[in-house]
């Protein structure tokens, strides 16, 4: 039995539901006035009036996702009205999402060509995340915090980008707890997984390192599972010693060290920035050349790794992030007396309202904070 879903979104037809996370339900619409296709994303109902903070994170999404401009980002188009609740609308991209991609290729890996470039074209995605500047140029110094590969879509044609910037949020001086963020189990970096109050682009390329050895390798160096923090970090530091003789056997001469400096395990031993990443990459590929360009790869791959997607029942608890708008970090060295203070809800100072919507950012409230699903 097929599952109901609405006949329109806003002003858009509903054509197919895509998929759900945590806080939120993403619809394939299409726009009745110019024939296009987009995405819809919303949050589950009832959850606007349970917790402010849900709708303060995706309005940062969308305000932040407007501000990006990058052919190798999944581009933010608007914020739109359903019922008084608000609606992000963004492009719709028909591709094959990388992790569907990985399972195809599991018993040999993906060869070193095809994985450089699409490495490279998600740190194009990612300068453009890193360096976003407010509306007054100010840069509001973004990290994703879930670079992973079910977020990473792949057309046909070789055009990679980078989606969900559910959990985007600018690395403010101040930073409250209440909005530390861990991403996806399995891609945390290990500044993620000790509870770091701020975080650097090291972070997100640290899971892109994740994501560049699992497709060369084709099976993950860090099983999904909820491994208490310290656990997670001496498997990390055991990875960065381990790199040294995998990364050779599993990757192009070349390739093998920049796959070994994005899993180092300090922060200061990786790449600083997504540009010194795609420079080595650039410089790789000019000198490595080969026939097995990703377009070509993909016509091989790409029927096997449909298959895949088809039969996909989105497996949640491997691909959705498990630190929802409003958690705590479950942080081992971070329980101070500060924790357990009221916290403030952020006010979404620094990010200029781009979005062209009437929704206002919630104020924090006085009394005991709630957090998400706890009903007042």
């Amino acid at each position: 039995m097929q599952a109901l879903h609405p006949a329109r979104i806003g002003q858009y037809d509903v054509v197919a539901r895509l998929g759900g996370g945590g806080f939120s339900e993403t619809w394939l619409v299409r726009d009745p006035a110019r024939g296009d296709l987009v995405v819809a994303k919303r949050l589950r109902r009832g959850l606007i009036h349970r917790d402010p903070v849900f709708l303060d994170s995706l309005l940062t999404e969308a305000e932040i996702g407007m501000l990006v401009k990058s052919p190798h980002v999944v581009q933010i188009l608007a914020v739109t009205d359903d019922s008084g609740e608000p609606v992000v609308v963004m492009e719709y991209v028909d591709g094959l999402r990388l992790d569907h991609l990985i399972r195809a290729a599991a018993e040999h890996g993906m060869p070193s060509e095809p994985v450089a470039e699409i490495v490279r074209q998600v740190g194009e995605g990612l300068i453009a995340i890193h360096e976003v500047c407010g509306a007054d140029g100010t840069p509001l110094k973004v990290v994703h915090q879930d670079v992973k590969p079910s977020n990473i879509i792949v057309t046909r044609d070789g055009l990679v980008k980078l989606l969900d910037l559910g959990l985007a949020r600018p690395q403010r001086e101040t930073h409250d707890h209440l909005w530390v963020r861990q991403g996806t189990r399995g891609y945390r970096s290990p500044e993620q997984n000790r509870g770091d109050d701020r975080l650097t682009p090291a972070s997100d390329l640290y899971s892109l390192g994740l994501i560049m050895c699992e497709a060369l390798q084709g099976s993950p160096l860090l099983e999904p599972v909820d491994l208490p923090p310290p656990a997670a970090l001496d498997r990390q530091k055991q990875i960065a010693i381990q790199m040294e003789i995998l990364a050779p056997r599993i990757a192009a001469p070349g390739l093998d060290i920049i796959l070994q400096r994005l899993l180092a395990f300090d922060p200061r031993d990786r790449y600083h920035s997504a540009w010194d990443l795609v420079t080595d990459i650039a410089r790789w590929q000019r000198s490595w050349r080969s026939e097995r360009t990703l377009p070509t790869y993909l016509k091989r791959i790409a029927p096997r790794a449909e298959k895949f997607a088809q039969s996909d029942s989105d497996t949640a608890l491997l691909h959705r992030a498990d630190t929802l708008p409003g958690d705590r970090p479950t942080n081992f060295q971070h329980t101070r007396a500060s924790q357990v203070q009221e916290p403030q809800v952020p006010d979404g100072q620094g990010m200029t309202a781009v979005a062209a919507h009437s929704f206002e950012r919630p104020t924090p409230q006085s009394g005991p904070h709630r957090g998400p699903g706890i009903p007042a």
